[in-house]
């Protein structure tokens, strides 16, 4: 009768250790694909604000020195308990001419996956000036043996239309999203139109108008991600 009880724990063991390890092997990350596969969740190499530049080492956002026009922002958020990244007009008093906020750099290598993405929100519209093409946008630069023209990207995949990170109108004030998914190239043309195999990239946020222009209005990031998936 022992013998009998035993075997049939034994059995009952087996079967447990058996039916767990299906369950092991059935379990796969979600997904999404489209230029190839990321796997999710995964690290986001965008999170605000310890992904941005100098938070770390200036406790705000920085883009050069002197009068800052780039804020963490904790009353405007898509998120709650997110915060957002806020880039206000660019002053004669700044010197962020370029009215950005800059990202990490991440080592990156030919055929790697990349996923950016971001939430805008602005205030703009065709009373604006350079409307539709101002507001708030997301972008990648690349770097080789130096950093090489951010148009370059542009160029790459886009046929230099700049207005696919873009965010141009209010509507009402509500948030969009724009995505950058694409293949890291083999080579890249640098100023002189030379091919340059990328090491790295970065993204950034930027406003428009960038220059001093009493039409430019407060644009919002929210809830930005970098994947990047070899």
């Amino acid at each position: 009768m022992k013998k009998k009880y035993f075997a049939l724990l034994v059995c009952l063991i087996l079967c447990s250790f058996l039916s767990a390890t299906t369950r092991a092997q059935n379990s796969t990350p979600l997904s999404i694909s489209s230029q190839g596969s990321i796997n999710y969740p995964s690290p986001n190499l965008a999170s605000i604000p310890d992904d941005w530049e100098n938070y770390k080492s200036q406790g705000y956002l920085a883009h050069g020195t002197g009068p800052q026009i780039v804020f963490v922002d904790s009353d405007v958020v898509r998120t709650t308990g997110k915060p957002s990244i806020r880039i206000e007009p660019h002053t004669t008093a700044d010197l962020n001419t370029a009215r950005e906020c800059d990202g990490i750099w991440y080592p990156v290598k030919p055929g790697d996956h990349i996923i950016a993405e971001s939430w805008m929100r602005v205030l703009t519209g065709p009373s604006t000036n350079g409307y539709p093409r101002c507001g708030a946008r997301i972008g990648i630069d690349f770097y080789a043996s130096t950093l090489l023209p951010a148009t370059a990207f542009w160029t790459t995949y886009f046929g230099g239309d700049f207005s696919k990170g873009y965010v141009q109108d209010s509507n009402g004030g509500t948030w969009q999203k724009r995505v950058l998914d694409f293949i890291v190239p083999a080579t890249v043309g640098d100023s002189g139109g030379n091919p340059q195999v990328p090491t790295s990239i970065v993204l950034w946020l930027q406003g428009a108008p960038w220059s001093v222009d009493s039409t430019a209005t407060t644009v919002w990031f929210a809830d930005p991600e970098l994947y990047i998936n070899p």
